[in-house]
């Protein structure tokens, strides 16, 4: 930790509170932080200031955090419905076809799922579309028009597409 506070007390005032205010994208962990805050305090900037100019955290960094991890878990629920529709059905019936039941059964089963497909592919828009707000970036009617359109067919291809997407965008947060 010396070798860190060696580095952190070369830094410039700024620099520091930069570090301060974005450290979890920079990687680092909270003793880091706190060693910056430490060394800002001895240099006569203490955290009382640093609240009062909006550099002791990163709030749209934390907000458009928590808009990723809505996303993150509501797509992955959506594609886990996704591939119970694309599998799901055509096992069952492989698996039970003389089952008496079964067709009714399946339609049944199959409207609930797509139903609960519908209400996470929305769920995961409108958290993309928040988490692009809190950016201040344009995420219009475009957006929910092809999430919608190539996203039900494709949606293997746009989960996986929309999610590295989101997390390099989460990176440039500042």
């Amino acid at each position: 930790m010396t070798n860190t506070s060696e580095r952190l007390s070369s830094l410039e005032d700024h620099k520091l509170i930069d570090v301060v205010k974005n450290y979890r994208q920079y990687g680092y962990g909270d003793e880091i932080r706190n060693e910056a805050l430490s060394i800002l305090e001895s240099r006569g900037i203490d955290e009382f200031e640093l609240r009062l100019k909006g550099n002791f955290q990163n709030s749209t960094y934390d907000r458009t955090l928590d808009y990723y991890r809505d996303f993150a878990r509501n797509s992955k629920i959506a594609f886990g419905l996704y591939l119970y529709i694309i599998f799901g059905n055509i096992l069952l019936a492989i698996l039970l076809p003389d089952w008496k039941y079964g067709d009714m059964l399946l339609s049944i089963v199959s409207i609930i799922v797509f139903i609960g497909y519908l209400v996470f592919i929305l769920l995961s828009f409108m958290n993309q579309s928040n988490f692009y707000k809190a950016m201040g970036k344009p995420y219009g009617a475009e957006g929910a028009l092809v999430y919608f359109l190539v996203g039900m067919p494709f949606y293997i291809f746009m989960y996986f597409y929309f999610r590295k997407q989101m997390k390099e965008q989460l990176n440039l947060v500042h």
